[in-house]
């Protein structure tokens, strides 16, 4: 058996049936206090959903305001929708400036808001009260994107609309979702199935190259994998999540691999915070977040040093084209110095280990 860490998800090798199998849904109504729960393809599917979903009169001008530390997927449905975008910084902590942040919701006047919670810590807790006086006296629109902090979903109430997307939690080729106490129209497409199909092969043949059983190279299944994303990222309709993925949801345990990604977490913050050239800020008690966040002053040496030895920790996310011109020095700092480790389910302790023995190896050579 290969023994890499990270990448994207290889196809599932065996589910056990025998756990308590409260839906995916019925968790998310529970923990969201959302009545309406939608499935869609991905988590930039969820955000089309949403604003497909959010009426504008003529005389209203489509402003809205995101974070400046974002992906360009979350930007991209706002601009192809026709909304003018404004952005809110935050530091290597994740933090955000109360003040600034009251003093840019008064200028901007934003009709929509969208905020992430970034890996697993609750980041928007210095600001809720003032999300909620805007949303009662401004009426703006709250959505809460909680694709790195699925587990926190019960901090997020107040919000209008959460939105995140499963593909990247659970070893499923597509998924995302929507929940909100507002009614949700249903004008979506039917799955994906090109983009299915190849994902889907990409991920069995990453199982069965994990397992010795393939003559296909690792460069060839990264290829499909990427071929794949790139037909997602051509279709721009929003579409349903597809049978297979709803499918492996219904088995799937995600009590357990909300538990597995908490004591991974947990186990590399603790290790990391011995180290000297590299940091995290993300302190976990019982969060389980997408992934581990860490700093290294020279991130692309640190991460070509682990792709060595077989660990992939992705740059988690390039600048924005429409970022670049508005950007803070205090969120630049965050896109050029993060790498997120892998603390997923696929992983036990001894793998952390082996993750926490080579950082601390290259935290021991020489600056």
């Amino acid at each position: 058996m290969q023994k890499e860490i990270g990448s994207f998800y290889e196809s599932i090798d065996h589910i056990d049936m025998n756990h308590d199998d409260v839906s995916l849904k019925q968790w998310l109504i529970e923990n969201s206090g959302h009545e309406n729960i939608e499935f869609v393809s991905s988590g930039r599917d969820a955000i089309s959903y949403v604003l497909g979903q959010i009426e504008c009169n003529n005389e209203e001008e489509k402003i809205c305001m995101l974070p400046m530390y974002t992906c360009d997927s979350v930007i991209i449905p706002f601009q192809k929708a026709g909304w003018n975008t404004y952005f809110y910084p935050i530091d290597k902590k994740f933090e955000i400036d109360r003040n600034e942040f009251k003093k840019l919701l008064s200028d901007i006047k934003p009709k929509v808001l969208l905020m992430h919670t970034y890996y697993g810590i609750d980041n928007l807790s210095n600001v809720r009260d003032i999300i909620s006086e805007y949303q009662k006296n401004k009426k703006i629109i709250f959505i809460e994107d909680m694709t790195q902090s699925l587990a926190l979903m019960h901090r997020s109430q107040t919000a209008d609309y959460c939105i995140g997307s499963l593909r990247k939690w659970f070893p499923i080729p597509d998924g995302g979702f929507v929940s909100s106490n507002n009614h949700l129209k249903k004008n979506i497409c039917a799955e994906k199935s090109d983009f299915i199909i190849l994902k889907k092969k990409a991920q069995d043949l990453k199982l069965q190259y994990l397992k010795n059983k393939s003559d296909i190279s690792k460069t060839e299944i990264l290829n499909m994998n990427r071929k794949a994303e790139e037909i997602l990222d051509q279709n721009a309709m929003v579409c349903s999540m597809s049978d297979y993925s709803h499918n492996i949801l219904k088995v799937f345990d995600f009590k357990e691999m909300l538990h597995r990604r908490n004591e991974n977490a947990k186990y590399l913050t603790d290790q990391i915070k011995k180290m000297r050239k590299i940091q995290t800020f993300v302190d976990v008690q019982d969060e389980s977040p997408l992934y581990v966040p860490i700093f290294a002053e020279d991130r692309k040496k640190l991460q070509k040093y682990l792709i060595s030895k077989d660990i992939y920790a992705p740059i988690l996310w390039e600048i924005p084209p429409c970022v670049h011109g508005v950007l803070q020095y205090k969120t630049e700092y965050v896109y050029s110095h993060l790498l997120a480790l892998p603390c997923d389910h696929r992983y036990l302790i001894d793998d952390m280990k082996r993750i926490s023995q080579e950082l601390l190896q290259y935290d021991m050579e020489p600056k």
